[in-house]
């Protein structure tokens, strides 16, 4: 019987990560909400409530690297792996605070709430500024090797990316 258990759970997990591949599909064609919300949440934190904490965690892990190295969105650096330590608190946090508080629906709330807020401070201490980071190492390692010119495509009319590459780069050409 217990084997049995297991091979159901594991099916369910399965079924939560072919979800977390899926849906992202769905809010992708509508850019305003694709930019806004990330369904991939979704399917992990209710794996963390259906299949336990383990599970919960492994498909957390697993799902944006997944995306990545198949689709390559998110990209894998820095994005998809910033996503896998949030998915995955995430996911183990919420199967964790399901087992231990009771079964009414306000500690439900109570473990969502829970998972969401740790999920979200892991992710900010653990990849804080690190595509930041990433280009400025980057940057400073072509200069380190004599490059003067660096070509980058960029989205002019994104506020936050202008600053950036504005901030670090001079344009050469615009269109």
């Amino acid at each position: 019987m217990k084997k049995q258990s297991t091979i159901k759970i594991m099916i369910y997990a399965a079924m939560f990560l072919a979800l977390a591949y899926v849906i992202p599909f769905l809010t992708g064609q509508i850019p305003q909400i694709g930019s806004m919300l990330c369904p991939m949440h979704i399917p992990v934190l209710l794996c963390g409530f259906i299949c336990g904490w383990p599970w919960g965690l492994l498909v957390g892990l697993f799902a944006p690297i997944l995306r990545s190295v198949t689709l390559g969105m998110p990209p894998l650096f820095p994005t998809a792996v910033c996503m896998a330590f949030e998915l995955a608190a995430y996911g183990a946090v919420a199967g964790i605070l399901y087992k231990t508080l009771p079964k009414k629906k306000c500690f439900i709330y109570c473990a969502l709430l829970g998972a969401m807020v740790i999920g979200i401070s892991e992710v900010h201490i653990a990849c804080q500024n690190t595509e930041v980071r990433a280009y400025i190492y980057t940057i400073s390692k072509l200069k380190s090797e004599g490059y003067t010119r660096l070509g980058v495509n960029f989205e002019s009319f994104n506020p936050t990316a202008r600053g950036f590459w504005l901030k670090y780069f001079a344009p050469y050409t615009s269109s």
